[in-house]
């Protein structure tokens, strides 16, 4: 390669840096229209679950060492009685090892239907408590009812200290040996 062909193509570059600055840097200031920037939207920090005209919302609060727990928050603006179902399950996604080529894909920790009952114009906050501790990793709970469902991040927990400790908590049904329907 010659020095004239590096030159060339660094010219070329500049220019095309050149033109998309010119291009893109007034609309994305605000410069075009005199107006200032769009603010940005702030995120949906408690997600809402709308069944049967309720409204349910859900926040995680640290439970347990590796044992996270929800809270729901229901609430009835209209004017009749109403009862619904919830399904809330737990997921537990293990650390991804730097190694892998795929992410490892979320399993199912725990699962419970939760009944709800509300007068019109009742709140009530349902504390909701799986009792299953996870390994370590991405948590996620998945609230449910009907075909209408979100998905609320507990975070990412810390693998247990022992190598013992670690397979105890792994092994499906460990924390609920011995009892039927898990």
């Amino acid at each position: 390669m010659k020095a004239t062909d590096i030159a060339a193509g660094m010219l070329v570059a500049a220019g095309a840096l050149a033109a998309t600055l010119v291009a893109f840097w007034p609309v994305s200031l605000g410069a075009e229209t005199g107006k200032a920037p769009p603010r940005p939207v702030a995120a949906i920090r408690e997600p809402m679950l709308k069944v049967s005209g309720c409204e349910v919302q859900a926040r995680v609060i640290s439970g347990e060492a590796n044992c996270p727990e929800l809270v729901l928050t229901a609430r009835n603006p209209t004017d009749k009685p109403v009862h619904f179902d919830v399904t809330a399950i737990m997921m537990s996604q293990p650390p991804a090892s730097p190694m892998m080529r795929m992410m490892p894909v979320p399993r199912q920790v725990w699962k419970e239907s939760i009944p709800v009952s509300l007068v019109p114009g009742e709140t009530r906050a349902i504390a909701v408590k799986p009792g299953r501790k996870v390994a370590g990793g991405l948590v996620l709970f998945r609230l449910q009812s009907g075909s209408s469902f979100i998905t609320v991040r507990a975070g990412v927990l810390a693998p247990p200290k022992s190598k013992a400790a670690a397979v105890k908590l792994a092994l499906p049904g460990a924390a609920q040996a011995g009892k039927a329907g898990q």
